[in-house]
């Protein structure tokens, strides 16, 4: 909790100092917003999503050099802050818009999930942002690649109308990332979506049961993972799988509202 308090207070003190740096600008960002969903998406075709924390990306060689990290501007504290804000605030954005499933910030060793973001904080000035987006599906599927994503932060957000303050300086970003997975979720066929939802199942039980779940899951000519065949409906270990994943979801999810960083 103490650290959180910490991450928060460093995260308000660069806001602060931010809106000090901006005044001088005048025109406000065009506004990107995350597409909305028009329909109900089937429960066989609905995504989960973990974000995990950011890289903070302090390079590594300049770490213990407190020089050089004022020269670039790159304060380890406040950064470690970012990374968890960052993913927070992908993770509001990501399911505000209705088109995934359970969306959670989660620790980066949390496996059996259907659709992973990662990345790595290239730049955070307070007056720009830049990070670096993978994103990847429980069969292996590379849906972005190291894609960088840079904006100006909005002034509007600094200013003292409450309306304009609610948005994120740096919104457009995180609307952008979230577009781009839309786009690539979307070009994936029906078929394509429920077996990504069905490996994710199915890897989860061999990881408790190999022998009982052997020969579920095989590999393509592309190295994905496929499902070869599917378990009865009524068969009793896949059942008892079933009620533990809820359980362990249960876990993820306690897990997840820890690392979320307030964004008040």
């Amino acid at each position: 909790m103490g650290a959180t308090i910490r991450a928060t207070a460093c995260w308000a003190t660069l806001a602060t100092l931010v809106a000090g740096c901006v005044v001088h600008e005048t025109k406000p960002l065009p506004k990107i917003n995350a597409t909305q969903a028009g329909r109900e998406i089937p429960e066989a075709e609905l995504l989960d999503v973990a974000v995990h924390a950011f890289d903070p990306g302090v390079p590594p060689e300049i770490a213990k050099n407190e020089q050089m990290l004022n020269k670039k501007r790159i304060y380890p504290d406040i950064r470690e802050a970012e990374s968890r804000y960052v993913a927070s605030m992908l993770r509001g954005t990501l399911e505000a818009s209705g088109q995934w499933g359970a969306v959670r910030v989660c620790p980066g060793n949390v496996e059996f999930v259907d659709v992973s973001v990662s990345g790595k904080i290239v730049e955070s000035t307070g007056a720009k942002l830049a990070l670096q987006v993978t994103v990847k599906d429980s069969t292996g599927r590379v849906w972005l690649n190291n894609k960088q994503y840079a904006s100006s932060a909005d002034i509007g957000s600094y200013k003292t109308d409450a309306a304009l303050k609610a948005r994120d300086p740096f919104q457009n970003v995180y609307s952008e990332v979230a577009n781009d997975m839309l786009t690539a979720r979307e070009a994936l066929t029906v078929q394509n979506r429920r077996d990504v939802r069905r490996v994710t199942q199915l890897e989860f039980a061999m990881d408790l049961a190999p022998q009982a779940m052997d020969g579920y899951l095989d590999h393509d000519q592309k190295g994905l993972v496929k499902v070869t065949r599917l378990p009865a409906a009524d068969d009793p270990i896949t059942t008892r799988i079933d009620r533990i994943r809820e359980r362990d979801s249960g876990v993820v999810d306690t897990a997840s509202r820890c690392l979320v960083m307030p964004m008040a």
